[in-house]
């Protein structure tokens, strides 16, 4: 299963580069070097993630992509389960097809699960009870009646760990990215900063970029080999062993549009407007994307205010002064967004923003009665002074 996924990365990389979208979950024949043929159809749990992908889920826990390591074998799940389940408590098994391109009729095929203590049963969505702790692996067989060379007896797998009781206080899981929409090729820097243990020592930190291959560390940078999209996920661990996770989505894809805007003026009074003009941003090079084009501009002027247009230009009033971060987001045919912003300044004639002025102004009236109001205070001590000073008398 694991070279089968595989392949069909490369597959999907190829389609990628090719028109710019994601494709997969068909049937074809590919002859490598023209020794052999490999069939490529819906037997396989492969949707062109960001390579091979479980789709598995338990208790709607997706599966994350098993790191690959050099002694991996052909049975090594295709996922894992990072987070733990109970001995003793139900387990809801089925699989997440809603990133397939092509959608499949789950009822043409026939399900059997293995649950890796010597139990099994049928069905697309099964249940089940472990009765003692430790790591199984799940297996998903498709079977397909009509056509035997469909069948998959590893369709889908992934591991789960089983413990006596579940950790009370788990830890808390945040990660950020610096780009969601990244190029193959392409690097993306993750953190953890504001994770935090509620029980137990300091945290480790583990990502799985669903591609395959981890990285420790509170800050981490991939490089992304694989085109698709899917989600990087968090694993942090507290001291007594128990976890938390998080995800965050990435999307690798062919080429990246790029977002320009400029305006009529930077600078301008309450009730003036402002014309923005996203003319020179540019769709994905024909070379990458052939026939790729601006389908939309997202314009959000900072005052509350959006508006969505298919033409470059457009005109806005800022009626309130302050300054405005006018953010522009472009979306081409692919539906791969880009962005880009620019400040606009809104003020009085004169250079104050409204209101400071008056607040000046203001200001300086309260501390000129203020000194006032002293030297006021001071001339009548003096004069009180001298009136009830005791006089001499001169013998």
């Amino acid at each position: 299963m694991r070279a089968f996924t595989k392949l069909m990365a490369a597959v999907c990389i190829a389609l990628i580069a090719l028109v710019g979208t994601e494709f997969g979950f068909w049937r074809t024949t590919i002859h490598l070097g023209g020794l052999r043929s490999i069939s490529i159809g819906p037997a396989a749990a492969f949707a062109c993630g960001i390579g091979p992908s479980a789709t598995m889920t338990a208790n709607g826990q997706q599966a994350l992509s098993y790191p690959q390591t050099p002694s991996e074998t052909a049975a090594t799940p295709l996922g894992i389960f990072v987070n733990y389940f109970q001995v003793g408590a139900p387990i809801h098994f089925t699989e997440d097809l809603s990133n397939l391109p092509t959608p499949i009729d789950i009822s043409v095929y026939k399900w059997v699960w293995t649950f890796g203590d010597g139990s099994s049963a049928g069905g697309f969505q099964s249940s089940h009870t472990y009765t003692k702790a430790g790591s199984y692996a799940v297996h998903l067989e498709l079977i397909d009646p009509s056509n035997p060379i469909n069948s998959d007896p590893s369709f889908d797998s992934a591991e789960i760990t089983i413990i006596p009781a579940l950790y009370s206080n788990i830890p808390v899981a945040i990660a950020k990215s610096n780009a969601e929409y990244v190029t193959v090729g392409g690097s993306v820097t993750y953190t953890a900063a504001g994770s935090y243990a509620k029980s137990g020592n300091a945290l480790t930190y583990t990502w799985n970029f669903g591609d395959t291959t981890t990285a420790q560390g509170e800050t981490v940078t991939h490089q992304f080999t694989f085109g698709g999209k899917g989600f990087v996920a968090l694993i942090v661990q507290d001291s007594r062993g128990a976890r938390a996770v998080t995800t965050v989505p990435i999307f690798v894809v062919a080429g990246l549009p790029i977002a320009k805007v400029s305006v009529s003026s930077q600078s301008i009074s309450p009730g003036d407007s402002v014309t923005f003009d996203a003319s020179a941003s540019q769709p994905v090079s024909p070379t990458i994307v052939p026939n790729d084009q601006i389908a939309t501009y997202i314009w959000n002027f900072g005052d509350g205010t959006k508006q969505i247009t298919t033409i470059p230009v457009l005109t806005h009033q800022y009626s309130n002064p302050g300054v405005y971060t006018a953010i522009l987001e472009i979306v081409d045919t692919s539906g791969v967004p880009a962005y880009a912003k620019v400040t606009i300044t809104v003020s009085q004639p004169g250079g104050f923003l409204q209101g400071s002025a008056t607040l000046y102004i203001s200001v300086a009236a309260a501390l000129l009665a203020a000194s006032a109001g002293w030297w006021y205070y001071r001339r009548q001590k003096i004069l009180l002074a001298r009136k009830y000073a005791p006089r001499r008398h001169i013998r």
